[in-house]
């Protein structure tokens, strides 16, 4: 299931001067996964986050990826779409190799950071 368009949006970009890569991301409080994930009290939920990561990297490099390794995921913080709708993925190492896209990443806002992650992709192949 694609999220991007859908559970979230990119609402703008910013090329990282030795801060790498930021994604400024606008979270969709109506998308039926929060009436799932939990009634009245919502939370995004730690595989869409990961999924989330993917498309935007899947934007960032016009490529198809698909998940090989999770190396290391640190869930710090609930994420609420309604308390923090407009959050940052900042992505502080990205490599692009023949095999795949390795990243390193956080998510956060102005005020705490919700996660951080390092992933592995492979490139899809059709």
């Amino acid at each position: 299931m694609k999220l991007l368009n859908e559970l979230f949006f990119i609402s703008d970009r910013e090329e990282g001067k030795g801060n790498g890569t930021v994604y400024y991301i606008q979270l969709n409080p109506e998308h039926f996964i929060y009436r799932l994930h939990f009634p009245g009290n919502p939370i995004t939920p730690g595989v869409c986050l990961i999924q989330m990561t993917q498309e935007i990297l899947e934007q960032h490099f016009l490529r198809r990826f698909r998940l090989v390794e999770i190396s290391n995921v640190k869930f710090l913080q609930t994420l609420s779409p309604q308390a923090d709708a407009l959050i940052h993925v900042r992505f502080g190492k990205i490599s692009l190799t023949d095999e795949g896209c390795k990243a390193q990443l956080t998510i956060a806002d102005a005020e705490q950071t919700y996660a951080k992650l390092s992933l592995s992709y492979g490139y899809e192949r059709s």
